[in-house]
């Protein structure tokens, strides 16, 4: 017998156990669920890891990026990345914490890291700043803490060795994250499915 993941009403995406694992695809509203997650009137911090260069360009993803920071709760404290992703973390001093999105981290450290090391060396690079992370996130506690991540591992195999190291890195933190949190929900076109995880006492999915 085949398991089908239930979808779930997304009103009840902030009664989630915590931590919880948000991942999908691109534009499949992973990041509105991850606002909803937590609820508005927690003091929250969201830390946005996309690029620098993205997050002040004219790109579309400059633009989506503004519109996420506009549709959040005024009182949360949103603070692009411009250092190691370990070290914000430890510095975020609020109830709820907001990662959004793992896999834009993984492709600027890639991206920068690909600037200074061979093959080689940037795999060990990357690993290192992976096993940093999720160390850094077991250590930590929050009352509210949220991953955002996307599923990139369909399709054929990327052709170069950068490409490759992308796929398995954020591949890699989306199993070690899934197996850490108390909630993973799958979001496809903008319907969530709970993987992992119970619904929360007297509501239905």
């Amino acid at each position: 017998t085949t398991m089908t993941a239930p979808l779930i009403d997304s009103t009840i995406a902030s009664d989630l156990p915590s931590p919880l694992l948000i991942i999908g695809p691109a534009y499949s509203g992973k990041s509105e669920f991850a606002t909803g997650a937590v609820a508005p009137n927690l003091t929250t911090t969201v830390i946005g890891t996309a690029s620098p260069a993205a997050q002040k360009g004219s790109s579309g993803l400059a633009g989506r990026l503004a519109q996420l920071r506009t549709s959040r709760p005024h009182g949360w404290q949103q603070k692009p990345l411009q250092a190691g992703l370990s070290d914000a973390v430890k510095a975020a001093d609020t109830p709820g914490l907001i990662l959004d999105s793992l896999n834009m981290w993984l492709g600027h450290l890639i991206f920068q890291g690909a600037q200074t090391y061979n093959d080689d060396d940037l795999t060990g690079h990357v690993w290192a700043e992976l096993n940093e992370f999720t160390a850094t996130i077991k250590q930590q506690k929050w009352e509210r803490l949220v991953f955002v991540s996307a599923e990139v591992g369909a399709g054929m195999p990327p052709e170069t060795a950068t490409a490759r190291l992308y796929r398995q890195a954020v591949s890699r933190i989306n199993q070690l994250l899934a197996a850490h949190c108390q909630s993973v929900v799958y979001l496809q076109s903008g319907l969530p499915q709970l993987l992992k995880g119970e619904l929360p006492t007297g509501r239905k999915a």
